[in-house]
């Protein structure tokens, strides 16, 4: 079952969501957790099932995911803190410190580890995204962090990171005594599985693009298919992938509702999707021809989708062999980002081109527009709906 939590829950809350199947299907998102309460599935949030499984299980695969804001002071930004009611059981802290520092502590039984990002920002930013991953069987794991209003990704690949065990998890999302979230957390949270680090897909499923074989979805495309870009040109599909993440913060589905931003029908995304801006306005503010926006920065013709039952959503997303802008419904954007990927293998291997041959991995990077700033995208956006 789904244990939904109020802030009187007990200990029983961790009893009750282990009554759960364990059957070995592949399980992503496990447990959620923001200020009001949260939820937790061992089967997956969303769904539900009827047998029970051992609390003391460990989670060889995983992932936490964070985002937060960063709000610099006179101490430490305590992010989370997980302390286990057991004597010498675990404890699991997540703090950015005065120097921009983003540490983990996992301690338990005599044993301590931590684990590290140098990011060396002090100043406030308006949404941080970490990503905390580990392998038990492959004993690897990584910890990632973007700045969401600079683009900025700090990553650091892991040695042997320390599993969490069912029962700590449970009681991390089920029961509010047992961890603590800062003011500036906007959620947390955990899956059985490993999150890929680095850029992920941010169009809808429902995403309609013209290929060689016709109309087609882009979660429809393969592998092969051919796209013609805004200049009339072939480009073939390289690789094609899904990310499931929670329906929360920055993942949350956002809507560009035609005929805003050239659409010209209703175009789902999240609010990292780049779109592509042109016009007087843009040579006026800009003093170039060509920007991109994040999606979820335009002050106008973008709307929130309600959140439904299940809070997860489903994106897609593609890499093309060449750099190129796609029109997609009218709106002008272009494929995975993947320079980062290109000049750090190490993040590659963890990321959503972790299995894609080195040949077919695109040489040439795309000609980076400059990327606006929330400020600025208002600041078109107004001069747009003046």
């Amino acid at each position: 079952m789904i244990a939904q939590v109020r802030q009187t829950d007990d200990d029983q809350r961790a009893r009750s969501a282990l009554e759960a199947d364990g059957n070995g299907q592949d399980v992503s998102w496990l447990g959620l957790r923001e200020r009001r309460g949260g939820a937790f599935s061992t089967v997956g949030l969303g769904k539900t099932a009827a047998a029970r499984v051992d609390p003391d299980k460990t989670l060889d695969q995983g992932t936490i995911l964070l985002e937060f804001v960063a709000i610099p002071g006179a101490v430490d930004q305590v992010l989370l803190r997980y302390q286990s009611p057991e004597p010498l059981g675990l404890m699991f802290e997540i703090r950015l410190d005065l120097q921009g520092n983003l540490i983990i502590t996992h301690s338990e039984i005599g044993t301590r580890r931590s684990y590290r990002i140098d990011a060396g920002f002090v100043t406030r930013s308006n949404c941080v995204s970490l990503r905390f991953t580990w392998d038990a069987d492959q004993g690897i794991g990584g910890l990632s962090m973007e700045i969401a209003e600079t683009g900025a990704l700090y990553f650091e690949t892991l040695e042997l990171p320390e599993p969490l065990v069912l029962r700590d998890a449970v009681r991390m999302f089920a029961c509010t005594q047992f961890m603590q979230l800062a003011n500036g957390v906007r959620f947390v949270a955990i899956a059985d599985e490993t999150l890929p680090h680095g850029p992920l897909p941010t169009l809808g499923l429902d995403t309609w693009i013209n290929t060689d074989r016709g109309r087609r979805s882009v979660s429809d495309l393969k592998p092969g298919d051919v796209v013609k870009d805004v200049n009339g040109r072939a480009a073939q599909v390289r690789w094609v992938g899904l990310a499931e993440v929670p329906a929360r913060g920055r993942f949350a589905p956002r809507q560009i509702c035609a005929p805003f931003h050239g659409a010209k029908t209703d175009l789902i995304c999240s609010h990292d999707q780049l779109i592509r801006l042109a016009g007087s306005e843009v040579e006026y503010l800009f003093a170039t021809d060509f920007v991109a926006a994040r999606v979820g920065d335009l002050s106008h013709g973008v709307l929130s989708v309600p959140p439904s039952r299940v809070p997860l959503a489903t994106y897609a997303q593609f890499v093309m062999d060449r750099p190129c802008v796609i029109d997609v419904s009218g709106v002008l954007i272009q494929g995975l980002d993947i320079q980062e990927l290109q000049d750090r293998p190490d993040l590659r291997r963890q990321s959503v081109l972790a299995n894609l041959p080195e040949v077919m991995i695109p040489t040439v990077s795309p000609a980076r527009l400059d990327v606006l700033m929330p400020f600025e995208t208002v600041a078109w956006s107004q001069m747009q709906a003046a």
